[in-house]
């Protein structure tokens, strides 16, 4: 994760932002919870370097991960978690106009079973 946040941040946007997009997209549709969760993972570690980008891609981007948030898989949904704490925190103001779909599924998030998730 940390060599994919440094390459977000100082390679230009436009070399690094569509190929980790659809790559992580691609990985969010996979029967294996691992890819599902490498793919949910870069969305929320691409969200600091390629913050503009991401910002113009929300109404792409927030259903994939809102979607991770209900994976069955606990290791899905922590990453989900990240994710959301990611975009929230890079692609203001943008995000703010998701936050009534945003916060219930936060607060399931806060109620789930694996401490981790939590």
């Amino acid at each position: 994760q940390g060599t994919l946040d440094m390459l977000a941040c100082e390679i230009p946007t436009k070399y690094i932002f569509r190929p980790v997009m659809e790559r992580a997209v691609l990985r969010l549709s996979s029967p294996q919870p691992n890819h599902r969760k490498a793919g949910v993972a870069c969305l929320g570690v691409i969200a600091e370097g390629c913050n503009e980008s991401m910002a113009e891609v929300l109404p792409d981007i927030v259903p994939h991960v809102l979607a991770a948030a209900g994976d069955q898989e606990p290791l899905v949904r922590e990453c989900a978690c990240f994710a959301l704490g990611q975009i929230s925190e890079f692609c203001q103001p943008q995000i703010l106009s998701y936050s009534e779909r945003i916060l219930p599924i936060v607060f399931t998030l806060l109620d789930d079973a694996t401490i981790s998730v939590q």
